[in-house]
Parts: C-alpha cells; sequence; structure tokens
C-alpha cells in the first residue's frame, strides 16, 4: 500500500461503503423485511438477463437505484489517527415499482413501515437514514396485450461516506535558517515537535 511518502495516487485504507451489488443486495432484504413478499418477486431494474415477468395479477416489486447526489463541499482535514479523512453525504433515491392486483397497498406498506424505527435499524447499522418518500404515482401499463396495475414509488435514502487515506503528517522537523542582510550573516538553528 502506497501512502503520501512515496508519491503518486492513494487509494483509502478503510473498507467500501455498501455499492454496487453489495447495496442491492442490501436493499432487496430491506424491501422484503418490510413488505414481506416472496424474495423471487423482489427484483433489481435494468437486469441484463431478467426474469420472466409474473403473470398479470401476481404481486411483485422492481427496484432500482435512479439518482445519486452528494454535498458539493466535502470536508477533509487530518484526523485522529493521523489519516486524512474525507467525508462528505450522498441522497440516493430508490425507485421502487410494484405491480398487481395489491400494487397500491404494497407501495403504501413500504413507505408507511419505513418509519417504524425497529424497521430502519439495518438501514442505520450501515449508515443509511431514510429521508422520505416521494408520492406513490398509479400508472398502469402494456407489456402484453393486457393492462398490468402497476403504482411507482422514490424511496430517497441518505448516507455518509468516511473514507481514510494515508497521507502522512509531519511530526518533527529539525533544521536551520540561513539569511544573509547587508550587514550581516543570521543563523538560527531550530527543533519543532
Amino acid at each position: 500500500m502506497s501512502d503520501s511518502s512515496t508519491g503518486g495516487y492513494l487509494l483509502p485504507t478503510t473498507p467500501p461503503p455498501l455499492d454496487d451489488t453489495s447495496l442491492m443486495d442490501f436493499l432487496h432484504s430491506v424491501i422484503e423485511g418490510v413488505t414481506a413478499l416472496p424474495p423471487t418477486l423482489i427484483r433489481q431494474s435494468w437486469q441484463r438477463n431478467p426474469p420472466p415477468i409474473p403473470s398479470n395479477g401476481v404481486d411483485w416489486v422492481s427496484y432500482g437505484i435512479t439518482r445519486r447526489k452528494h454535498t458539493p463541499y466535502p470536508y477533509t482535514a487530518m484526523n485522529e489517527n493521523e489519516m486524512y479523512e474525507y467525508q462528505m453525504q450522498e441522497d440516493f433515491d430508490v425507485y421502487c415499482i410494484f405491480y398487481g392486483a395489491n400494487c397500491m397497498s404494497y407501495a403504501s406498506l413500504l413507505r408507511d413501515s419505513m418509519y417504524i424505527p425497529q424497521n430502519s435499524e439495518s438501514m442505520n447499522s450501515v449508515g443509511i437514514a431514510l429521508k422520505g418518500f416521494g408520492d406513490i404515482t398509479h400508472v398502469p401499463e402494456i407489456p402484453t396485450l393486457n393492462y398490468f396495475d402497476r403504482c411507482d414509488i422514490v424511496m430517497n435514502l441518505v448516507r455518509e461516506i468516511r473514507r481514510e487515506y494515508p497521507v502522512l503528517s509531519f511530526l518533527s522537523v529539525v533544521g536551520s535558517l540561513n539569511a544573509n542582510t547587508n550587514t550581516e550573516l543570521y543563523t538560527n538553528d531550530f527543533e519543532v515537535q
């Protein structure tokens, strides 16, 4: 691992936050926990090889992250571990599309259940908090020859991203300051801890 003494690019020393597959798997477990839908009927949106669409009337949900927004000015400073710390807040939207005969009920259940503290504990344990929900929008669609009942809702989450970088600080400096004026030579030895 490199640090600032070697020059070049630095990588963080802290474990990465949940992201990509790990974040999507985590969101799957949250949605499953608060809706009680079967795991096979909770699906990530935009899959490369999606499974077949459930029959019309079957209750299921598709979810995906559609927007990520970070604070414009992250905090950076040397911390107590003598590491350079980077902190910023990130908002992200989880777009949930509920299908089936009870799509409105499931969208409402997700929204209402996430405001119960015990239901949001798992998210808080990984540094994610509920910021709020958008409106439930009823938008039936025709993917085949029949209308599929559908309700969309956006869950807005926020989290803090923290990373530490191995930027070394000066612990002590020893040197000599020399200055030449027109009339004399000035020399001062110093040591700073």
